[in-house]
């Protein structure tokens, strides 16, 4: 797969009511060279985790559209990558009142696939964007004939994406009016809830540049075992291992929930609800798609069950995705085993997802839509940012209690608490422990900062403070 998607082909969204939100948005299109035209503001969310249908519409995936459109970018622009900070659950019960819907088809969808499914979504069609074969690109698996046992399946070729080709429900490109179009959309990471710092989330799509091209030497994993999530998509487990080798990849099937003791993971595809990667032993080399099935690894508010795909990121994979709400065990919702297959063929990481999930509309995917380990060599190193400076926390804010604070109140001179529901602690640490700040200034220099301190209770508080820089 020769062609694929492009620094050029792909535009930033930020939410503008957020620092960290900002700050990942610059870091990510300086490290990846796209193009200030390229970043569009989004303002005045309800939320930051879940919002309506409505609102998705008119205040996110409209506007978008908008600045796309006045910019001439319209037609270039075959990739949304939302920064942190965007509702990653919307509500579509407000549009199932206006058309059938099947019993599989749930309430709520995720962000980047409602964001993939705009045509039908504009449409207020949940007949379409809710079904399990809404998307046409992706490709197709099918019973390799030769094989006399019915087990074996091969896959339909890897093609490239673009936002102003239509496909037909064979998979293939075509002109007709029915023909359906589509937008690729990832979330660059999530610093609240059950995300990363933003540190963790600079550093890992950091990673995911410097994974172009590398062509790692290492092994891609299917875990096997009892449960359901597992058994949805043993069917293809052993095919795409067959294609995998063939194209000079080592991919094996193990058992249990996670690899264990490897140091060489250069992809993942486990069926399980809870996990610890850590203990665990093993590695995940950069670039990797690391994923697992289960009900609720989209969901990333404090308080969620089950493990989220975060943990895969935090981790050092490129590329992960869950659902944001109860999906049940179909495997249209989820990648399916050949992910792998267009990956290492060449495909980016966002194409490589879409290609492999029939129905994405619950499906949230987080990562670097970009990350192409198996493409050709970069041409040189990509610029990475330096990473934010470390900023040591004010003493009037060292001595607070750590039972959290009422909005409005005065922390000290000069410090106001805000309420800020859903967002975690920068650095993931309290008290005098040091914070990340999104400014970079030098040792020494002065300036006012936002931060969050994180209460038992899971409420977080926003705090404003001026203070000064000092190295790492």
């Amino acid at each position: 797969m020769e062609e694929t998607l492009q620094p050029g082909n792909v535009a930033v969204a930020f939410n503008a009511d957020s620092w960290a939100s900002t700050a990942l948005a610059d870091f990510y299109m300086q490290a990846r060279g796209i193009l200030p035209a390229h970043k569009i503001a989004v303002s005045g969310l309800s939320s930051f985790e879940e919002i309506g249908m409505d609102e998705f519409r008119e205040r996110i995936l409209k506007p978008v559209l908008a600045a796309l459109e006045e910019r001439g970018l319209r037609e270039k622009i075959d990739c949304l990558a939302y920064s942190s900070d965007f509702p990653f659950v919307i509500s579509f019960t407000g549009d199932i009142a206006k058309g059938a819907n099947s019993p599989h088809a749930g309430g709520s969808g995720s962000l980047t696939g409602l964001t993939y499914l705009y045509e039908s979504v504009l449409a207020r069609d949940t007949r379409v964007y809710a079904a399990l074969d809404s998307n046409f690109y992706a490709r197709r698996a099918y019973r390799d004939e030769s094989d006399t046992t019915g087990k074996s399946y091969k896959i339909q070729p890897p093609r490239r994406f673009r936002s102003g080709t239509a496909w037909d429900r064979s998979g293939e490109s075509t002109t007709a009016p029915e023909g359906r179009r589509y937008l690729l959309s990832t979330m660059l990471g999530s610093t609240s809830g059950r995300g990363l710092s933003l540190g963790e989330a600079c550093d890992a799509l950091a990673r995911a540049a410097a994974a172009d091209g590398t062509r790692p030497t290492g092994t891609i994993v299917y875990m096997t075992n009892d449960d359901v999530r597992s058994r949805t998509r043993r069917w293809g487990f052993d095919s795409a291992i067959r294609l995998l080798k063939e194209a000079g990849v080592e991919a094996v099937i193990e058992t249990g929930s996670l690899p264990q003791g490897r140091s060489d993971i250069a992809g993942a595809m486990v069926g399980v609800a809870d996990f610890n990667f850590a203990a665990s032993g093993s590695r995940i080399l950069p670039g990797a798609i690391c994923e697992h099935l289960t009900s609720w690894g989209g969901i990333l508010q404090w308080g969620a069950g089950q493990t989220p795909l975060t943990e895969f990121l935090r981790h050092g994979a490129a590329g992960a995705s869950g659902t944001v709400v109860e999906p049940l065990a179909i495997q249209a919702k989820f990648p399916d085993p050949f992910i792998q297959v267009h990956y290492v063929r060449g495909a980016s990481l966002a194409e490589a997802f879409y290609q492999s999930v029939a129905g994405p509309y619950q499906l949230l995917i987080v990562g670097d839509p970009l990350c192409r380990p198996w493409g050709p060599p970069a041409a040189s190193a990509p610029a990475v940012p330096t990473a934010p400076m470390r900023f040591e926390l004010p003493a009037e804010l060292a001595s607070i209690a750590a039972d959290g604070l009422p909005e409005g109140q005065a922390v000290g001179r000069g410090f106001r608490a805000i309420a800020a529901n859903g967002v975690r602690t920068i650095s993931g640490a309290q008290g005098s422990q040091p914070w990340w700040q999104l400014a970079e200034i030098e040792p020494g220099g002065e300036r006012t900062i936002e931060g969050y301190i994180e209460a038992p209770a899971k409420a977080f508080y926003q705090f404003q403070a001026r203070g000064v820089g000092v190295s790492s």
